[in-house]
């Protein structure tokens, strides 16, 4: 084990174990009501709770791997789900609000390497929006359907303990306040099998990657769309498929690391794919 650590360029964390454990409580109550036939109203209420836990990316000092305290939520739904035009559209119609404390995030902490990321706890944070769900079938061969979400997450109290900043009022990390989806579908019969095409697309709102809402890791907002031809055949064992994602080659980030300030020179970003060919060949066995 020494020879081995001894060959990276820098100093890894030794060896060590960490042990704790935490009992708690969580369950989910609900009510719903079916006013007519295929529709309904539901409420419902629930409480979440998560181990404590550590960075399992930590790599040069042992701060990297405290393990922070239990987080836990409460979640409060309303919702509607109902059929309709002769159960042809389906919607699925959803408000929520969530509270959460003491969440799990990594935040730069001081280290004799830098600023490296570290698991600790929040104070608290809300989180509430509404989503909606619609799909449409009109004919045997058409099928299309739209999501999407409205979301307001911040943090209410969140005190940085390494660095003593405040940052309540924070966004949420991968939070976009707007996304949506969608897809349309067509099928129809070909000698024993079912030709379908398709085109889906998604978007999402402007996000920002990291809790202390650093500029330079943000992304805009951005989408993509993706087509999808298929034939199946053979009692629908075998299908082939050619389909073309990000149609429009779009460029974007689909992540990003603090990393410029642990003295790496610059942050890391994972980029999304680029327009991608491609062909499948499905078998599904009984």
């Amino acid at each position: 084990m020494s020879d081995a650590l001894a060959a990276f360029a820098f100093p890894l964390i030794l060896p060590t174990e960490l042990e704790n454990d935490w009992l708690e409580w969580s369950g989910r109550a609900a009510l719903d009501w079916k006013f007519t036939e295929g529709q309904m109203l539901y409420v419902s209420a629930s409480r979440g709770f998560k181990g404590g836990e550590f960075n399992g990316g930590a790599l040069l000092d042992p701060s990297e791997a405290a393990i922070a305290d239990p987080e836990f939520m409460n979640n409060f739904e309303i919702g509607y789900k109902g059929s309709l035009l002769q159960e042809r559209m389906q919607v699925n119609l959803t408000g929520f609000y969530m509270e959460y404390e003491d969440q799990q995030v990594l935040i730069s902490n001081p280290t004799p390497f830098g600023f490296l990321p570290n698991l600790q706890n929040a104070g608290s944070s809300e989180i509430s929006g509404v989503e909606f769900d619609i799909s449409w079938q009109p004919t045997e061969a058409w099928f299309a359907q739209l999501g999407g979400a409205y979301l307001d997450a911040e943090f209410e109290e969140f005190l940085d303990p390494n660095l003593g900043i405040d940052r309540s009022g924070n966004k949420l990390a991968h939070a976009p306040e707007w996304n949506l989806n969608g897809i349309v579908r067509y099928e129809t019969p070909v000698r024993d099998g079912v030709l379908a095409a398709q085109v889906d697309w998604w978007w999402l709102d402007d996000q920002f990657f990291t809790v202390e809402n650093t500029p330079a890791l943000r992304e805009d907002a951005h989408g993509e769309v993706n087509a999808r031809a298929s034939y199946t055949f053979w009692d629908d064992r075998l299908e082939l498929a050619l389909f073309v994602r990000n149609i429009t080659d779009e460029r974007y980030t689909v992540t990003g690391f603090d990393t410029a300030s642990a003295g790496f020179g610059a942050n890391i970003f994972i980029l999304n794919r680029p327009r991608t060919f491609g062909g499948e060949v499905i078998f599904r066995f009984e």
